[in-house]
């Protein structure tokens, strides 16, 4: 495919469970092509600065709104 990178890894890679997102819910599990429906991505260990965080739902956008240690949330935009 044009444009993807070949990236080959030669160190080890530690996931430590304590330091490491785990997602357990994400609610509602369906919404409407309206946009306007507030997604909460549910977890553990979550980065709380919203703005570090790129949320695509079926190749769209989700900006992100609010974020806490152990939620993320975004608001859906009308699909075209």
């Amino acid at each position: 495919m044009a444009g993807e990178e070949t990236v080959e890894l030669t160190n080890a890679v530690t996931f430590t469970g304590a330091k490491t997102s785990m997602l357990t819910k994400i609610e509602p599990r369906f919404g409407t092509r309206l946009g306007g429906d507030k997604v909460r991505f549910t977890g553990t260990n979550m980065e709380t600065d919203h703005t570090k965080y790129t949320i695509t739902i079926d190749g769209v956008d989700c900006p992100t709104s609010a974020a806490t240690s152990t939620y993320v949330e975004c608001t859906t935009v009308k699909r075209e």
